[in-house]
């Protein structure tokens, strides 16, 4: 009698369900990592941030993957065939977690190139993909709602300047968050500054430059130091980024056609990722130690007493 089938990997992965909610998962996971374990590692007077920014995730047979699309690569300056991978991370300068993410595809139909298929609307799969297709800077709010409502916190909220338009800011800002980003040069989009409405460049050039400072350094009513410093931390999702990449093989471990499928193995990269970051954070912390000290103590005390009733 033959031996039944060992079930691989690959014939796994395509019995995914699509109804089990991968973003509430990542989003909870993340939770309780950042507020049961690294906030207790970081000081009060420590800046915390939410970032934000998306990445290329390439596909090779798009013609065949479902909702693939002709998307904008920043780093090429060109389109490409695959999905902007919209994600939202937490990070302290010393750790960082990814929360949530979508890949997102394209909202003009025209530029879907891969297959799509008809779910019930009321369905996670159907709001799943209504997120894909939705404009990036909608996705951001939304995915910051739901880490708010999760009880993820943050001082700040960081983004580059492909996300920094003043209703973004604005958006974010009623949320009760502080935003530092970094502002796109138009002539179009003005601010308020002492009284007046000035784009970037007139803000700039009414600001002078200081002697012996650096020329980012300019004279205006806030903590420059503390701003620069801070918006420094926002490197942590481009190492993200090139650790999920290069290491933890996402977009190349898993060629599947199902969008299901591609979100279900997106956070499963993102589970590494977590579990790495918090092996990370207690191999180097001090801090640490504490839950080892805690426990020497026990069995010292319990040594002792044995040698004491003897």
């Amino acid at each position: 009698m033959a031996s039944p089938k060992t079930p691989t990997i690959d014939s796994c992965r395509t019995h995914i369900s699509t109804g089990f909610n991968w973003l509430r998962f990542t989003i909870l996971l993340a939770e309780r990592i950042v507020n049961g374990h690294l906030k207790d590692l970081t000081s009060d007077q420590r800046a915390d941030c939410f970032v934000f920014d998306d990445s290329l995730y390439s596909r090779t047979g798009y013609k065949k993957t479902e909702l693939t699309a002709k998307v904008f690569d920043h780093v090429s300056m060109t389109y490409k065939k695959g999905f902007r991978m919209m994600t939202m991370g937490w990070t302290d300068g010393s750790s960082f977690v990814p929360i949530a993410s979508s890949l997102l595809s394209s909202k003009n139909d025209q530029n879907v190139i891969g297959t799509t298929k008809k779910i019930d609307k009321r369905t996670i799969a159907a709001k799943r993909r209504i997120m894909a297709q939705s404009k990036g800077t909608d996705v951001v709010i939304q995915l910051l709602d739901q880490a708010l409502k999760a009880g993820l916190t943050a001082k700040y909220v960081m983004f580059d300047t492909w996300f920094s338009n003043p209703r973004q800011i604005v958006q974010i800002s009623q949320r009760g968050l502080n935003v530092i980003v970094m502002m796109k040069k138009s002539s179009k989009i003005t601010y308020e500054f002492e009284g007046k409405r000035m784009n970037v460049k007139q803000i700039f050039n009414a600001c002078k430059k200081r002697r012996g400072r650096s020329r980012y350094l300019l004279s205006v009513p806030v903590d420059e130091n503390e701003i620069i410093r801070i918006y420094g931390k926002r490197w942590d999702i481009e190492v993200f980024f090139k650790t999920c990449k290069s290491f933890l093989k996402l977009g190349t471990e898993y060629h599947g056609l199902s969008y299901d499928a591609l979100t279900a193995h997106t956070a499963f990269v993102f589970l590494r990722y977590m579990f790495m970051s918090v092996e990370k954070r207690d191999d180097e912390d001090d801090r640490t130690i504490g839950e080892l000290f805690s426990t020497l103590s026990q069995v010292l005390s319990t040594i002792l007493g044995n040698f004491i009733l003897k």
